[in-house]
């Protein structure tokens, strides 16, 4: 199985104050609707004076003409989160006020049935005469996932201030 990086590593930070739960299962949503199976891969939870602490790692994966697999790795980092009250539109809200950093990074890989032994000349001719167009339709694929998915986390953190 070949593997190669599409997206290396894109992060957005904010720091204010959101619905964390809200977010969480936006983020997850998004993934299971575009078909990605998710594993919670990282959670820990750490208590400080100045307020708790997550990391959460998430990898999913999605094959593809099982020839091919796109993973999107999601790292939440979560730092100083209180609980806040706050009004909002008349209403009398309970939110999660923190330090938000989140990085996705997107890998494409390839013969992931091991169909083919990498090092043949037939694996070499097969690649790079026969699906060259395919491959690179994956990898344009992989990016738009990835970026799509960013775009879902700016537009959230945008949306949902408080």
């Amino acid at each position: 199985m070949m593997s190669e990086t599409i997206v290396p590593s894109s992060s957005v930070k904010h720091k204010g104050t959101l619905d964390l739960r809200r977010m969480y299962q936006s983020l997850w949503g998004w993934l299971e609707a575009e078909g990605y199976k998710i594993q919670e891969k990282q959670y820990g939870e750490r208590v400080k004076p100045e307020g708790k602490t997550y990391e959460i790692n998430w990898e999913a994966t999605r094959t593809e003409e099982d020839y091919f697999t796109y993973t999107i790795t999601v790292s939440l980092y979560i730092t100083g989160l209180q609980k806040v009250e706050t009004e909002h539109n008349g209403e009398r809200m309970t939110l999660d006020s923190a330090t938000y950093e989140i990085k996705l990074s997107g890998t494409l890989a390839r013969n992931v049935t091991n169909e083919w032994n990498e090092g043949s000349f037939m694996f070499r001719f097969y690649e790079g005469r026969v699906i060259p167009d395919r491959i690179e339709a994956h990898r344009i694929e992989m990016y738009e996932n990835v970026m799509s998915l960013l775009s879902e986390v700016k537009t959230f953190l945008h949306v949902y201030q408080f």
